[in-house]
């Protein structure tokens, strides 16, 4: 691909449209998907995001790697040459009515959109660097009409301060919300609730980092979730969380019965050992069982869960950059996953333990609770290690939810 810069860029591009062309229809919107919102992302969470409305995205995906359209890196992220996100940009602007485009990135475009009400159902994605925008005063009805809008993605690739209220919203907030929205990132979000009539079930990321957000939506949105995870500035354990412990290991002994297991809820608080690199490379969670007989099983090679790369200033709630990176942050999350493990070593000690791969960031205490259903709600566990406080002392703004869908 790199050779290919000696050659002039129409060339260029009319070979890549030649590829592109001898894709399927589901291989070419995959790949206009990952050119709008999945680039840098990692493979498995946009696997999950785009697979709520397309049928084969894995495979979609493997092909596209393999026809060297996009690239996965040594840290499972997908990535494209700028010549080929051109590419995807300038096909569906090939459509010269911009609302009736199925993407949208170009500030102006979007502005058009929301500001003149233009929105119709042929839009399946806005994604715009707002550090680049126009501030855009917007209406509670601005996105109406936008019915299969299934990404939105307000972001800055620049300076987080030149992004403060670069969108304004009226007092009452959103009138509307696509209910087929799968991703919504909103850095800054204006309003104190999201749309009133909002439904989240097609949700699998929420990421409204620096928002005045005090409510997400009314009543239960989200049923059958197989995981949830939130990260937030904080540095205390929830007292709720009632095995804990300092460091990144917590042991706990597991009931005799654990037939009832319903989900598990972890907590660690994490430090920035390298915060001029400005993120935190991820957090991998390892279980060992060890049984009466003293035989050990770690499971190493299925992980419970894996927290994405998510930047310091993405997960700040402060004004000012530079204390952002002086900050801990919490990071919690459930699963209704790994029943067999529970059941085959009932009554025995299990450990579970906490790293990051990458070294970027310490785990300074990490908290495990465990849910049944015949508790009604009450959680188990002793641990033989307590945080000395009952007061823990969390964020409320900020946050990120990452909710992967049950396969």
């Amino acid at each position: 691909m790199d050779k290919l810069g000696k050659v002039l860029p129409r060339e260029i591009l009319d070979v890549l449209r030649i590829s592109y062309n001898a894709l399927d229809g589901e291989e070419q919107n995959v790949l206009l998907d990952i050119a709008y919102l999945c680039q840098g992302m990692d493979r498995n969470r946009a696997t999950e995001t785009l697979a709520v409305f397309r049928t084969s995205v894995h495979f979609s995906i493997s092909n596209l790697i393999n026809k060297s359209l996009v690239v996965e890196t040594s840290t499972d992220r997908l990535e494209l040459h700028d010549l080929i996100r051109d590419m995807c940009w300038g096909i569906v602007n090939e459509q010269s009515v911009v609302q009736h485009r199925t993407r949208l990135q170009n500030p102006e475009d979007v502005r058009y959109v929301l500001m003149k009400k233009k929105g119709t159902d042929l839009i399946e994605g806005i994604c715009l660097d707002i550090s680049k925008a126009r501030r855009m005063h917007l209406d509670s009805d601005s996105f109406v009409g936008m019915d299969r809008l299934r990404f939105l993605k307000f972001y800055s690739a620049g300076s987080s301060v030149n992004c403060k209220e670069a969108i304004h919203l009226p007092s009452g907030g959103l009138q509307y919300l696509s209910d087929v929205l799968s991703y919504l990132h909103w850095e800054d979000f204006p309003s104190k609730c999201l749309a009133t009539n909002f439904c989240a079930e097609n949700l699998v990321d929420i990421i409204l980092t620096q928002s005045k957000l005090k409510r997400l939506w009314k009543g239960k949105q989200i049923n059958q979730v197989s995981s949830a995870a939130t990260i937030l500035p904080g540095s205390e354990i929830p007292q709720w969380f009632h095995c804990q412990s300092e460091g990144p290991l917590v042991t706990m002994k597991l009931p005799s019965n654990c037939g009832g297991f319903s989900r598990i809820f972890f907590c660690a608080v994490l430090s920035g050992e390298e915060p001029k690199r400005r993120k935190f490379s991820g957090l991998t969670l390892f279980c060992g069982f060890e049984n009466a007989k003293g035989d050990t099983e770690n499971d190493a090679g299925n992980e419970l869960e894996t927290l994405e790369e998510v930047g310091y200033s993405d997960l700040s709630t402060c004004t000012h950059y530079a204390d952002a990176l002086k900050l801990d942050h919490l990071v919690q999350w459930y699963t209704n996953k790994f029943q067999e493990f529970f059941n085959k070593f009932r009554g025995e000690e299990v450990c579970f333990e906490f790293k990051d791969p990458a070294k970027y960031s310490k785990v300074k205490r990490c908290g495990v609770c465990i849910i049944y259903d015949e508790m009604d709600g009450e959680s188990f566990g002793n641990s033989s290690k307590r945080s000395s406080s009952n007061d823990p002392e969390m964020g409320t703004e900020g946050q990120q939810l990452k909710r992967p869908k049950q396969s």
